[in-house]
């Protein structure tokens, strides 16, 4: 495990101690199980962090597209539908910035199932493993939301992404001059 060669820093969140993955009582099984959930939160955070990252690269994209003043006064539709794209990718980074954190939080409360599980199992502390297991069904259900978000989100970018290139190649089919665009073509992938 990731962790395990690191040394997990920090403690469960809800009140369950933290099991040190080389402490000689509990058995190699156990270790094993808070080893895997330490990695999981461990690459929770980094997607969470790639997801913020992402976010700000998106937000630069969109301030530099909105920063172009120089829009040809033929271009109105074009123009506002390029802001609608922007928007809505914008959004998009959002929506998966949150629903990052939310997995942050749902790894970082299953790491707490599973240390409480394997101290009750080894007689190392008594739990109220129901009320933890609570608390995963209710951050699970949080991200199926999320999810379900993200899904319709998508179809909406598709939608205004089509839009967007539709509305586009007709200015340009009419003469449009296409150079004042170029910037939006320089976006940040998601």
């Amino acid at each position: 495990a990731l962790i395990a060669t690191l040394g997990f820093v920090g403690g469960c969140a809800s009140g369950v101690e933290p099991i040190s993955i080389h402490d000689p009582n509990v058995p190699a099984e156990g270790r094993k199980l808070i080893a895997d959930a330490e990695d999981s939160v461990a690459i929770a955070r980094a997607k969470r962090d790639e997801a913020r990252m992402q976010l700000r690269q998106i937000e630069a994209w969109r301030q530099q597209v909105r920063s172009q003043g120089d829009w040809p006064s033929d271009a109105t539709a074009a123009v506002t539908s390029l802001n609608d794209l922007v928007d809505s990718r914008v959004r998009l980074a959002q929506l998966r910035r949150d629903r990052a954190q939310a997995q942050v939080r749902l790894a970082e409360v299953e790491l707490d199932l599973i240390t409480a599980r394997v101290a009750v199992r080894n007689d190392l502390a008594v739990y109220d493993i129901e009320a933890i297991h609570e608390r995963v069904t209710e951050r699970r259900e949080i991200n199926r939301e999320l999810d379900r978000e993200l899904a319709m989100h998508m179809e909406r970018v598709d939608e205004v992404t089509q839009n967007w290139w539709n509305t586009y190649a007709s200015y340009v089919s009419q003469g449009g001059d296409a150079s004042p665009f170029y910037p939006a073509f320089d976006r940040p992938t998601l």
